[in-house]
């Protein structure tokens, strides 16, 4: 084996290394902000879940008082 197909072993597997960190580091990236979207859906339908019981519960003391069940 002479020196130029060894330095070319060399650079393919730095080049492979470097995809490798850039692949992980992508994907990682990629995964964080998909989990902070499901967080963000999450937080939001909860909100949305505690509103909607309030109104009701709202409604429901509305109606008792017009109906004089204080």
């Amino acid at each position: 084996m002479n020196w130029g197909d060894a330095l070319v072993a060399i650079v393919v597997a730095l080049i492979a290394a470097g995809a490798g960190f850039i692949g992980g580091y992508l994907g990682s990236k990629w995964n964080a902000e998909t989990e902070l979207a499901q967080w963000q859906r999450d937080r939001l339908l909860q909100y949305c879940s505690d509103l909607l019981a309030a109104a009701g519960e709202i409604v429901d003391v509305g109606r008792d008082i017009q109906e004089g069940k204080q």
